[in-house]
Order: structure tokens, then C-alpha cells, then sequence
């Protein structure tokens, strides 16, 4: 453990939270506005709908496993399945790793596999900060990895999906 970790991780971090899934979109999408380019508007709209997609599935995995953090030193073992939502049980999978996956895996696809040490990084710093287990991260990862393939496939499709519903295009 080095300043420099310390300081990237915590950079890296946020970039997974929730709270930075509308800020990035906005980012995007307005940098496709400004440059009139449709390629990035679309992307930018699978990555806000995979990211909406994995947080919701992620959310729903952790109300039924109820996982205990690292920090509680209980062991990987610790599960209370069907518990009420506590943070400190809300250990599996990783929603950070999720959303990040999922919101960085469009742009990757679309504009090269250097944009995976994004969400990479996101995940490390989970395990880093000690918030996850290793198998947390990887599943977090492998669920917005999914989300984030599934909609960039679907961006030149008729179909969007919506927060509230979806829009059939003929």
C-alpha cells in the first residue's frame, strides 16, 4: 500500500458509483452533440442503458445474498440471504465493478480495449479499499460486461429501452 495507490484508487472509485452514471452519459453525449457525431450519441445511450440495466440487476442479487464486507471479518463465507438491505451486507456482487463495466464496455467496444483499464481499475480499487471480495469484483465485472455487450449491440437496433419502458422503432 503506496500514496500513489491510495490516491489512484480513490480516483478510480468513484467512477464506478452510481452517482457517476448521469454526469458520464451527460459528458458523452453532449461531446457527441458538439461534434455532430451520431456514432457517440448512440454509444453513449447503450452505456446510460447498461449501467441502468446492471445497477438494477446488481441491486437485486444483493437483497437476496446479503454477502459480508471484507471490513466486517466474517469471512467469504458469510452470507444472510434475504436480509434486509445493510451496507455492511451488501458485499456480492460488486456494484461499482457492475456499472463500470457495463458503462465503459460500449466505448471500449466502439473505440479500442485500451478503455478497459477503466472499469479495471474500478475493480481493483474495490478490493484495494477493502469493500469486496475478489469473486465480488469478478462477478460485478461479468454482469456489466454482459449489459454493456447486449446494448451496444442493440444501439443500431429499433428497439430502446427505457428507465420507464420501451420504444419500439418500425
Amino acid at each position: 500500500r503506496t500514496l500513489f495507490l491510495k490516491k489512484y484508487f480513490n480516483l478510480t472509485n468513484d467512477l464506478g458509483h452510481s452517482n457517476s452514471i448521469i454526469p458520464i452519459f451527460l459528458t458523452f453525449y453532449g461531446a457527441g452533440i458538439i461534434r455532430n457525431d451520431e456514432r457517440m450519441k448512440k454509444v453513449s445511450f447503450s452505456s446510460l442503458e447498461a449501467s441502468l440495466a446492471s445497477g438494477g440487476a446488481v441491486l437485486l442479487f444483493k437483497s437476496v445474498f446479503g454477502r459480508a464486507r471484507p471490513y466486517m471479518e466474517e469471512g467469504s463465507g458469510s452470507y444472510s440471504f434475504f436480509n434486509k438491505f445493510d451496507d455492511d451486507r451488501a458485499s456480492f456482487p460488486s456494484a461499482h465493478s457492475a456499472i463500470a463495466w457495463a458503462m465503459f464496455t460500449p466505448y471500449a467496444k466502439e473505440y479500442g480495449t485500451w478503455i478497459y483499464a477503466v472499469p479495471t481499475s474500478v475493480s481493483l480499487a474495490r478490493i484495494y479499499r477493502d469493500k469486496h471480495w475478489s469473486s465480488d469484483v469478478v462477478i460485478g465485472a461479468v454482469i456489466g460486461y454482459a449489459a454493456g455487450t447486449v446494448f451496444y449491440k442493440w444501439k443500431d437496433e429499433n428497439l430502446i429501452i427505457y428507465p420507464n419502458g420501451f420504444l419500439f422503432k418500425y
